[in-house]
C-alpha cells in the first residue's frame, strides 16, 4: 500500500478540495469498487481508516489531508467518532430510565437537523465550504491559520509574502512538520508523495509554498504534485495579484516542486463553489490512476513531464 498525504492552502483551494474530497469517495465506494473491472480501487491511497467509535466493528474513512485556512471560512467540525459515542450513551441512558421506571414507554425521538443539499453550480455560493463536504474531516484534519500575531494585514494575509512571514513565524514557535503532519506520515506503510491544493496567489499562496519548502527538506525524493487553484481569470486580477502568481510560480520552481500544475475555471463556472467544483474535476483526473493502482504519483509526474529527470526550471 502506498499512501499519499494532501495539504490544502487557502479559502479557493478548500472549495476545491472539498468538491474533490466527495468524488474520491463516491470513486471508492464499495459499489464504486465492485464495478471496476480490475477492482484495484483503493481507499487507504488517499484516505486513513480508523474505528468507526461506539465499540461497534465499523469503520470509518477520513482523508488524509491537513487543511489551513482562516477561522471565519469554515464551520469547526466535530470529531464524528466523539458524536457518534455520545449519542451512543445518550441511547443507552434512556434505555436505562425506561426499565427503571418499571414499564413500557414509547420512545419519540426527533429526527437530527439535515444540512441542506449544494447548491446547482448556477445558484449562490455556499457561505462556508465545511457545508459541501459530504463526510466531514477528522479531527487533525483542519488548522485555523491568522496573521495577526505576526503584523499581517490584520489578520487577512493579502500577499504571497505576508503568509510565508506567518509560515516564519509559526515554525519558530513550533515545528510545523510535528503534530498532525507527523502522524500521519509514520502512520504510512509507504509513502509515496504529496498532493497541495493551493490558492495561486495571497497569503495562502506563501504560507503553502513555506509548507512545501520543509516538506521537500524532510523528503528530498519524494514527488510533490502542486495544484495552484486560481480564483479569477489573470485577466480579471490587477498587479499585486499577478506578481502574486509569479512570485508563487517562481517559488513552486526554487523549492523544486515536481510539478505545478495551475487551475482555471470557464466564466460561465466562476465563483469559489463552481470554480472549485470544476477544478476538483479536473484534479480528480490526475489522481485517478494512483487511486486505481495503475500509476503512483511519481508516474503521473513522469507522464506529465514526458521524460524522467526533466525540469522546467531548466528549459526556462
Amino acid at each position: 500500500m502506498k499512501e499519499v498525504i494532501t495539504l490544502q492552502f487557502g479559502e479557493q483551494a478548500n472549495y476545491v478540495g472539498a468538491h474533490y474530497w466527495n468524488l474520491m469517495q463516491a470513486a471508492t465506494s464499495d459499489a464504486a469498487a465492485s464495478a471496476h473491472p480490475s477492482g484495484a480501487l483503493s481507499m487507504d491511497t488517499l484516505f486513513c481508516e480508523r474505528d468507526g467509535g461506539g465499540g461497534r466493528g465499523a469503520r470509518r474513512y477520513t482523508p488524509r489531508a491537513l487543511v489551513f485556512d482562516q477561522p471565519g471560512n469554515y464551520m469547526a467540525q466535530g470529531d464524528p467518532d466523539a458524536e457518534e459515542e455520545k449519542e451512543q450513551e445518550a441511547e443507552k441512558a434512556e434505555e436505562a430510565s425506561v426499565q427503571w421506571n418499571g414499564q413500557q414507554v414509547e420512545v419519540h425521538r426527533q429526527t437530527p437537523y439535515a444540512r441542506q443539499p449544494p447548491p446547482l453550480l448556477h445558484e449562490s455560493t455556499p457561505r462556508y465550504w465545511t457545508d459541501i463536504l459530504e463526510q466531514p474531516y477528522g479531527a487533525q484534519t483542519v488548522h485555523g491559520i491568522s496573521g495577526v500575531e505576526f503584523g499581517s494585514s490584520l489578520g487577512q494575509m493579502a500577499t504571497f509574502n505576508e503568509g510565508r512571514n506567518v509560515f516564519t513565524g509559526m515554525n519558530a514557535r513550533e515545528d510545523m512538520l510535528e503534530g498532525a503532519f507527523r502522524n500521519y506520515a509514520e502512520a504510512c506503510d509507504q509513502l509515496q508523495g504529496f498532493q497541495a491544493l493551493s490558492d495561486a496567489q495571497g497569503g495562502f499562496a506563501g504560507f503553502g509554498m513555506a509548507f512545501l519548502e520543509c516538506v521537500r527538506q524532510e523528503y528530498p525524493k519524494s514527488p510533490i504534485v502542486l495544484y495552484n487553484a486560481q480564483a479569477a481569470r489573470l485577466q480579471q486580477i490587477g498587479v499585486a495579484g499577478r506578481v502574486d502568481v509569479a512570485v508563487a510560480l517562481a517559488s513552486a520552481l526554487e523549492q523544486d516542486v515536481s510539478m505545478s500544475v495551475p487551475l482555471f475555471a470557464p466564466p460561465r463556472v466562476a465563483g469559489l463553489y463552481g470554480g472549485g467544483a470544476w477544478m476538483a474535476a479536473n484534479v480528480a483526473q490526475w489522481s485517478w490512476g494512483v487511486v486505481a493502482g495503475v500509476q503512483g504519483l511519481g508516474d503521473v509526474v513522469d507522464c506529465a513531464t514526458r521524460q524522467r529527470g526533466f525540469r522546467v526550471a531548466e528549459t526556462l
